[in-house]
């Protein structure tokens, strides 16, 4: 019987030894391998957008207003604050478009007129039949994070904002 234990524990001990360094050796050459070489510079990469040849024009501010709608919780149903549900104010978007990936938001309360603002990075995501389809996400120093998707014609500078939950808008290029 303890030569029996001392087998199964001199197995148990080869066993998580040997594994140990197959996983060290499998991490090493994982790590070594991949895509391009390990002295890249990851800034010479673009974001991961899709590289299009974008018409200078297209770049400047589009503007279009959301309108009010009721906040829906994440099953899609009204946000219900004592008993009555959550109306967002309706909200003027204006995004500024750049070069570099680089993209700006102005949100203005239509109600109060209140303004907040955003910068951004932008990620073109494909280019079909005319239309630009952007993901744009945007941060600010209160923690604000918003997100959007743009779709943009090429040629009459309007399209329609989407946003997760919220109504669809129409956009369009003012400057």
């Amino acid at each position: 019987m303890y030569q029996k234990l001392i087998l199964i524990s001199m197995y148990t001990k080869n066993t998580f030894f040997f594994g140990t360094i197959f996983c060290i050796i499998f991490l090493s050459l994982v790590s070594c391998g991949g895509e391009g070489n390990v002295n890249e510079s990851s800034s010479s990469k673009q974001d991961d957008s899709i590289n299009y040849n974008i018409a200078e024009d297209f770049y400047g501010v589009y503007e279009g207003e959301q309108p009010s709608y009721s906040m829906k919780n994440k099953f899609g149903d009204d946000f219900i604050v004592d008993g009555e549900p959550l109306i967002v104010p309706a909200m003027n978007h204006k995004f500024k478009v750049e070069g570099n990936l680089k993209i700006s938001l102005q949100q203005t309360s239509v109600e109060d007129n209140e303004r907040y603002y955003y910068d951004g990075k932008y990620k073109i995501e494909n280019v079909k039949n005319d239309t630009i389809y952007m993901f744009c996400s945007f941060w600010e120093d209160g923690g604000s994070k918003p997100e959007f998707k743009l779709r943009i014609n090429m040629n009459t500078y309007k399209g329609i904002c989407i946003r997760e939950n919220e109504p669809i808008f129409e956009v369009s290029k003012i400057d």
